[in-house]
């Protein structure tokens, strides 16, 4: 009789822990099944649930990146400034890149801008005397070609800028496409 109480306790102990275990499952794969899908943000990058639910910090202002990836990724600190439009070498919109340990110079030149958000296609001013894009990186040589091209976004008055590049020579390498990205903080007039 003893021996069958021990059985029956011990059987009851099973189940319970088993009971336990089907729950906690249950319990999961409700949790699991209301998980947000992954989704996918501007960049492409996956985005998971638990990341969706609190968003990442945007870098702070002011903040630049060229991106030739994946042989040329550079970050920066960008300082743009804007005066009337026209032809001399201060004319329109400027954005100068901050040196630093993979710049020696930089500059991006619209001599269009003239306080309006839009797209500027500077394509025909890129071989020219003063040239609409000049960088100088310390490791890496990007020359622009008879076939480059660059059309360049601006937003928020000049505060946000997105530059399209194509048909650049990246270490004597043709390279179809790269960008130039950077947020400023103010305009210098």
């Amino acid at each position: 009789m003893t021996r069958f109480v021990v059985a029956v306790m011990l059987c009851g102990c099973v189940l319970c822990t088993l009971g336990g275990c089907s729950r906690n499952s249950s319990e999961t794969t409700s949790a699991s099944a209301t998980v947000t899908p992954e989704a996918t943000d501007t960049s492409g990058a996956v985005v998971g649930a638990d990341s969706m639910a609190a968003p990442s910090s945007s870098p702070t202002p002011p903040w630049g990146k060229i991106d030739f990836s994946p042989d040329l990724v550079v970050a920066f600190t960008p300082v743009c400034a804007a005066a009337p439009a026209g032809a001399g070498p201060d004319s329109g919109y400027t954005l100068t890149f901050g040196v630093n340990d993979q710049v020696s110079y930089g500059k991006l030149r619209i001599p269009d801008y003239a306080g309006a958000d839009g797209t500027f296609s500077e394509s025909d001013k890129v071989l020219a005397q003063d040239p609409a894009l000049a960088i100088v990186f310390k490791t890496d040589s990007l020359r622009i070609t008879k076939d480059s091209t660059i059309d360049t976004s601006l937003t928020e008055h000049g505060l946000h800028g997105v530059a399209q590049l194509g048909n650049f020579s990246l270490d004597g390498n043709a390279k179809n496409a790269g960008s130039i990205t950077w947020e400023c903080t103010e305009l210098q007039q």
